[in-house]
């Protein structure tokens, strides 16, 4: 996860910006590297999703974090405390939402630093495909428990009018090479990772303009707990992958119950 200090190094400011001066340096940067004014390339695109996530992030910390002459206090002790804290508490609906939707932010700050990692990796037992695997594990179930459970569907399929795929097909596609393929809805799963931050951001969008958004549609008691669930198994191979990236070691950790996770209609 990108700490709230490199965020601010991406917007190229100091921590102790003020909030108008966060928002000035965002819009600019904004401009320079907007896909609009960069032909619409693969590339500027993702410079603009890294730098509207780092915007995104440091507001949500400012938001709690501000001190009264408006500058940002001890930006990595903030950081610390709300990681620190339980997704799963029986917390007000308001407290629930603001916590959760931070923490799948951080969740996807910390996929993007994988594929970061593979890429630079010079690893001889685990790297590449591997490692792409299962990356694609964790994001299938975000994709289909998180994102599509709240109608937050495939851009691809949506802007074509076309039936939505389960996620738990593109492991299928995958595993038997189809993935990049002409006629499939993404080129690699680096690609699929930018679809799902977008809309991801849509649904941090949606929490922003109505805090009660995720308890309302997870109110079920048994629901929220499978989701709760699955968001810690995420978590938790997600660090998994990043450590035995580190150690070259192969991911050998069973991955049977993440498949029935998958599997698992709620």
């Amino acid at each position: 996860m990108k700490s709230i200090t490199e965020c601010f190094k991406i917007l190229g400011i100091l921590p102790t910006a003020d909030k108008s001066q966060i928002k000035s340096a965002f819009r600019k940067r904004a401009l320079e590297s907007h896909p609009d004014m960069q032909g619409d390339s693969s590339e500027s695109s993702q410079e603009f999703i890294i730098l509207r996530n780092a915007f995104e992030t440091i507001m949500v910390q400012s938001a709690a974090s501000l001190s009264e002459n408006g500058a940002i206090s001890n930006p990595a002790k903030e950081n610390q405390n709300r990681r620190a804290a339980s997704v799963g508490s029986n917390s007000h609906s308001t407290s629930f939402d603001r916590r959760f939707s931070q923490q799948l932010n951080w969740l996807l700050w910390d996929v993007e630093d994988l594929f970061r990692t593979n890429r630079k990796s010079r690893n001889s037992a685990y790297f590449g495909d591997d490692v792409l695997r299962d990356i694609l594990r964790v994001l299938v179930l975000l994709d289909k428990y998180i994102l599509s459970s709240l109608g937050f569907h495939d851009h691809f399929m949506t802007a074509r009018n076309l039936p939505q795929i389960d996620p738990e097909n593109y492991l299928g596609m995958f595993e038997s090479g189809r993935v990049g393929e002409p006629h499939m809805p993404y080129t690699s799963v680096e690609n699929y990772f930018f679809d799902i931050r977008k809309r991801m951001n849509s649904l941090l969008e949606e929490v922003d303009h109505n805090i009660h958004y995720l308890w309302e549609h997870w109110s079920d008691k048994a629901n929220l707990e499978t989701i709760v669930n699955i968001y810690q198994n995420c978590v938790y191979n997600v660090s998994r992958i990043q450590d035995c990236l580190n150690r070259d070691e192969k991911f050998k950790d069973d991955f049977v119950k993440m498949r029935e996770m998958i599997k698992t209609e709620i």
